[in-house]
């Protein structure tokens, strides 16, 4: 049963940041008009995290490499913290929007630390387990 609930808590977590990439992709300059101001690099930065997304979101769904993957999550998160967040926060503008997104954020970050958590836990089981058939 806990497998289940394993396999569709990735499913549920990285299929939505892959969406998120995708219209990162797919519309980069809806993303830049909404906080020009705060992004440096512009279109290209859109469209390099876009890329991260998609690729990070599938990853964590089909399991593969999830605990570099979710520290490459936790790390975009917090380059999202400081090259947006922060800057909007001190600045005022659209403050209602920008904690939101903040908020929104540290939940993210929460989850992947959570799905990194429960890798290293399974990975430990695993070990105990097989060392337990070789004696």
């Amino acid at each position: 049963m806990s497998h289940n609930w394993w396999f569709w808590g990735r499913i549920i977590y990285g299929v939505p940041l892959s969406l998120t990439g995708l219209v990162y992709i797919i519309n980069p300059h809806g993303t830049v008009e909404s906080f020009t101001s705060f992004i440096p690099g512009e279109l290209a930065l859109v469209y390099i995290s876009g890329f991260l997304w998609l690729m990070l979101g599938c990853a964590v769904a089909l399991n593969f490499h999830t605990r570099l993957v979710c520290r490459g999550i936790i790390g975009l998160l917090c380059a999202y913290l400081v090259i947006i967040h922060i800057p909007a926060l001190t600045t005022g503008e659209h403050i209602n929007i920008v904690c939101f997104e903040l908020l929104r954020n540290l939940s993210l970050m929460g989850g992947a630390f959570f799905i990194l958590a429960l890798d290293q836990q399974a990975s430990v089981h695993r070990a105990k387990k097989e060392h337990q058939t070789i004696y």
